[in-house]
């Protein structure tokens, strides 16, 4: 009996573990969809107002981005966006993981309004 307690525990803390891991990811590559959809449809906005805007989404989705880590750059039709962040998790009960993460992406833009 014990050692079915243990085992059930060990894939509660398991399943626990990939959960909360998996939360963080979700939170990253659903952040990357919508500045990929911010900058591919862009319009006529200059890169300061896509910086902002990609800063507002960053800030709505609870995703640590700030200022000095985030770079744009427009080369004719396509629009780079390079940006790094960390978000924190406790992946075990009292320990907490750092996951770092990074945004490299080279968007062919449209400049229909």
């Amino acid at each position: 009996m014990i050692k079915f307690i243990l085992k059930l525990a060990i894939v509660v803390l398991l399943a626990n573990a990939a959960w909360r891991a998996g939360t963080v990811y979700l939170a990253h590559y659903k952040f990357q969809d919508a500045v990929i959809g911010m900058v591919q449809y862009r319009g006529l906005k200059t890169d300061p107002q896509i910086r902002k805007q990609i800063l507002q989404q960053a800030a709505e989705s609870d995703i640590p981005l700030v200022d000095d880590r985030l770079f744009i750059t427009r080369e004719g039709n396509h629009t780079i966006v390079d940006g790094s962040y960390a978000l924190s998790a406790d992946i075990f009960p009292g320990y907490p993981h750092t996951f770092s993460f990074s945004i490299h992406l080279d968007v062919p833009t449209s400049t229909l309004p």
